[in-house]
């Protein structure tokens, strides 16, 4: 073998040590990268579910809470309808039936009384599910997306090993870090909330 062969050779020797060495990097990188993103995304799930549960008690609350209301409203128009009549009937009454009257009236009055209270309790209490829920779905908003964000990382870090390209890593990382900024805010209960993104995922 001639001295030009012979670097030729031990060129290409080198140049396919120097790749497989990148090539072994890059995949361990990717490794580890695909641990902690799969890590930090179980964790959200875990978070995500807890969300959707409170998001279905608060939900019934609110559900209940209206529910009550109206009956108690339905309950203070009937009675709202019988002290009307008592006092029509008080009118045209007897001096003796006078003081049952004023008895009926100012039973019929308090029981009044006590549905305006009752209603304004209920009504409170639902608006405050309503707030609970408007507040976790905004999490679970945040978490959906983190959970977006982490599964595209995931799919073109395949494909990094696949085409073993560091080009394609950090093109990765750019999902990943919004699911790690969604997940942080789902976390921290940060206001940031991706309204156009939710509308399209939606």
């Amino acid at each position: 073998m001639d001295i030009d062969s012979r670097e030729v050779v031990e060129s290409v020797q080198k140049a396919v040590e120097t790749e497989q060495k990148h090539s072994k990097r890059l995949n361990a990188v990717v490794s580890m990268t695909i641990a902690v993103i799969a890590t930090i995304m179980a964790i959200c799930q875990i978070k995500a579910g807890n969300v959707a549960q409170a998001m279905e008690v608060a939900l019934t609350d609110k559900i209940d809470h209206w529910a009550y209301y109206q009956a108690k409203n339905a309950q203070e128009e009937t009675a709202k309808a019988a002290l009307l009549q008592l006092r029509l009937g008080r009118s045209s009454a007897d001096k003796a039936q006078i003081s049952a009257y004023d008895d009926a009236i100012a039973a019929y009055q308090v029981s009044i009384e006590h549905f305006e209270v009752k209603k304004e309790v209920l009504r409170s209490r639902a608006k405050e599910a309503e707030s609970s829920y408007l507040a976790l779905n905004q999490i679970d908003d945040q978490l959906d997306v983190a959970e977006a964000g982490f599964a595209l990382s995931m799919v073109l870090l395949a494909v990094t090993v696949l085409a073993n390209s560091w080009g394609l890593f950090w093109a990765a990382m750019v999902p990943a870090s919004l699911g790690l900024l969604m997940g942080l805010s789902g976390f921290l209960g940060w206001s940031l909330h991706p309204e156009a993104l939710i509308r399209v995922l939606s």
